[in-house]
């Protein structure tokens, strides 16, 4: 045997080993810390001095011209934070699941509360609070969002070809606020912006209430007023809640809540309106799960997370826009007698 043959079998069943182990069912975790797919960066859009990105993870053996399924996913943020790149696990477990993952990139609003600094005096303060409301009203606004999100779902259809995607299985999945662009997309949305299924968590839909209305830009020489006074601002507020714009159409949709959300009832409110317009729709409530719980290492353990990537998942194999095996398991029972800390 040569030397080449003697080095190159071991290596190659090193290779198989690895190639094996990713293919196999992981958690989480594993699509976070250990899965070595790549992510490829595109800009679908510029607008106001930006580049605005799409990232995405192709999966085995993918090329141009196939019908691969698109699990596009919208990070949240409360709209003023967040980047793609929070939603990379999640790509690498879409592309896993033999579909291209896709994590979009929108404007972000600029957050207005403002933090009194202790060594300013009470006028600096309230000249920062005041230039840092100012740019709040000058800066991208919920509308923004949503166009930008409508602007990539078309970018993805126009280019369906080149990466690989079949248009009639557009999957959108959002997170909190992630998760309002996302139902947006199966509500406000029409044509080749609106999405073919999507799943919402820890969904924020109601703009008029709760968390929203400080989301809402007031109307122009009304800075002052509340919403609930200011007409055309409320009027505004319901034409960006997905509650208030469920159509005659509407996509299947997957509602994930938790039981422990300061959304409290507000998933299941929007819900109860999908059901109660004949729609596809189901809802899910996780017992002691926190706000994005769908998202790796922040309020969620790794198996509430987990189970949450389970049930969407089983959700789009029973509407036939994902096919075979999950690419996902629950993690293993801690050993706790070893002294093994729980993170589970």
């Amino acid at each position: 045997m040569s030397t080449f043959l003697k080095i190159s079998i071991p290596l190659l069943a090193l290779l198989t080993t690895a190639c094996s182990a990713q293919s196999q069912p992981m958690t989480i975790r594993d699509f976070a810390e250990r899965d070595t797919r790549g992510i490829d960066t595109t800009v679908y859009k510029q607008v106001d001095g930006q580049s605005l990105r799409l990232i995405s993870c192709k999966p085995d053996g993918w090329g141009t011209g196939q019908k691969r399924p698109a699990m596009v996913w919208i990070h949240g943020g409360g709209w003023v934070a967040g980047a793609p790149e929070n939603m990379i696990p999640h790509l690498r477990y879409s592309a896993a699941r033999g579909a291209v993952g896709v994590a979009i990139q929108y404007r972000l609003m600029a957050p207005q509360n403002h933090k009194d600094d202790k060594a300013l005096s009470d006028a600096e303060n309230a000249a920062a609070r005041e230039a840092k409301y100012q740019a709040f009203i000058d800066g991208p606004s919920l509308r923004d969002c949503i166009d930008d999100c409508e602007d990539a779902i078309r970018t993805i259809r126009k280019n369906a070809d080149a990466l690989g995607v079949d248009t009639d299985r557009i999957i959108v999945i959002g997170d909190s606020a992630g998760a309002h662009l996302a139902a947006s997309l199966g509500t406000l949305a029409k044509g080749d912006a609106r999405a073919n299924a999507v799943i919402a968590c820890s969904s924020i839909s109601d703009l008029t209430s709760g968390f929203g209305p400080d989301y809402v830009k007031p109307s122009e020489g009304e800075i002052e007023m509340p919403q609930e006074v200011d007409s055309e601002r409320m009027q505004r507020a319901k034409a960006l809640s997905p509650l208030f714009n469920i159509a005659d159409s509407s996509p299947p949709f997957l509602i994930l809540a938790g039981e422990k959300d300061w959304l409290k009832d507000e998933p299941e409110t929007f819900f109860n309106a999908l059901k109660e317009a004949g729609f596809d729709c189901e809802f899910k409530c996780y017992d002691n799960a926190k706000h994005a719980f769908i998202v790796y290492g922040y309020t969620a353990t790794l198996k509430e997370t987990t189970r949450a990537i389970l049930d969407l998942d089983a959700f789009l194999v029973n509407r036939g826009y994902l096919e075979g095996p999950t690419s996902i398991k629950m993690p293993a029972p801690l050993q706790r007698d070893k002294g093994v800390t729980p993170t589970q």
